[in-house]
């Protein structure tokens, strides 16, 4: 079997899952901010298609499933205390719900 060539964007992708800069409240100098993707039917079918623009949103549909949300993830630190939101910016792919987010924990 042939080794399938990378996708197009993967670095990307892959990047996401990195850790983060944190404030370093635990002693380390980074804490993980996480997005996880299972090759589920939707995605394989997504993937197939080359339609990986697509994959956020059946990430965020599946979450019941064990896939997390690169930008859920950040929210989670913001609201620990583990992550500044001004940070989170910097790296999360839906600034707007981070925004969002920060206002709705402000009130």
């Amino acid at each position: 079997m042939t080794p399938r060539p990378a996708l197009p964007g993967l670095d990307e992708h892959v990047d996401s899952s990195l850790a983060r800069p944190g404030r370093h409240l635990t002693g380390f100098e980074r804490i993980p901010a996480v997005e996880i993707l299972l090759a589920n039917p939707s995605v394989k079918k997504l993937i197939s298609e080359s339609r990986e623009a697509d994959l956020p949103s059946v990430i965020r549909s599946c979450v019941e499933e064990g896939m997390i949300d690169l930008t859920d993830s950040l929210c989670k630190l913001i609201s620990n205390g583990s992550v500044e939101p001004k940070e989170a910016y910097k790296y999360a792919p839906n600034v707007d719900a981070v925004i969002y987010f920060i206002r709705k924990i402000s009130t």
